[in-house]
């Protein structure tokens, strides 16, 4: 997108913005394609990770009679890889239309070119790299979220799956909601990594039983894990919380 930029001639005809305009759609569309690529990787890596987090508490407490001889449930995967994706998407095609508008309002405007490619150049980044604000800043910045988001519910999602099954090869395991322990974290997380403790009201619970998020406004959301898409965007972006399996015996 830079280089298209910088190389427009700042004395063209109003046809020259058509032009740039498909220069800067085709180079997000291909970024867009690579995001893709990689976070569909970075789920299936995350899911993995989250079913073994399980494996390997309960192996150190309880040895091979908790051994798993069939493999992590994978049947979710395949539908959060595609929804992250189609997050990506979302967010290559706001980047478009937000650079789409700004050379809209420069011809509408009578605005000088070099006018209009400065403010479309204002979000990329400058000469070290460092994010800029302008048309790019907040969707960029929207990307990032999403796929930490997305990478960290994936966890949490092979976390679960891998609870249900060790849940069901031997019935009794619970769960308990371990906060993240970051000093800005969510008041409501912080209240759930006490009250789903050992030790807390009601303390550990069935992996097939939902926590209680107790939001700042007073809303209560249920939820089976941390960010859970039934929790809204208030209560899972950034989170980094962990619902980590347990069983009475452990203590």
């Amino acid at each position: 997108v830079k280089r298209s930029l910088s190389d427009a001639d700042t004395d063209w005809s109003t046809a020259h913005f058509g032009v740039l305009k498909n220069r800067i759609e085709r180079a997000v569309k291909d970024l867009a394609s690579d995001l893709k690529d990689d976070i569909r990787t970075t789920v299936a890596d995350r899911f993995k990770d989250g079913g073994q987090l399980t494996d390997d508490l309960l192996a150190r407490f309880e040895g091979e009679r908790a051994k798993l001889d069939i493999p992590l449930d994978r049947t979710q995967l395949a539908t959060w890889q595609d929804f992250s994706a189609d997050l990506i998407t979302d967010v290559s095609r706001d980047v478009i239309e937000d650079a789409s508008n700004a050379l809209k309002r420069g011809i509408v405007g009578g605005k000088n070119p070099h006018d209009i490619i400065r403010e479309i150049s204002r979000g990329l980044v400058d000469e070290d790299g460092n994010p800029l604000p302008g048309v790019w800043g907040n969707t960029l910045a929207r990307a990032e979220v999403i796929y930490r988001t997305e990478a960290n519910r994936a966890f949490a999602v092979g976390t679960h799956a891998r609870n249900l099954q060790h849940e069901d090869a031997d019935p009794g395991l619970k769960h308990i909601w371990l906060h993240s322990g970051n000093p800005t974290g969510r008041p409501s997380h912080v209240r759930a990594g006490e009250e789903y403790d050992v030790g807390g009201t009601p303390g550990p619970i069935g992996v097939r039983e939902m926590f209680v998020i107790h939001a700042e406004d007073g809303t209560d959301y249920k939820c089976r894990y941390p960010r859970d898409p039934r929790l809204p965007a208030s209560e899972a972006v950034a989170c980094g919380c962990v619902a980590s399996a347990w069983r009475e015996d452990w203590a």
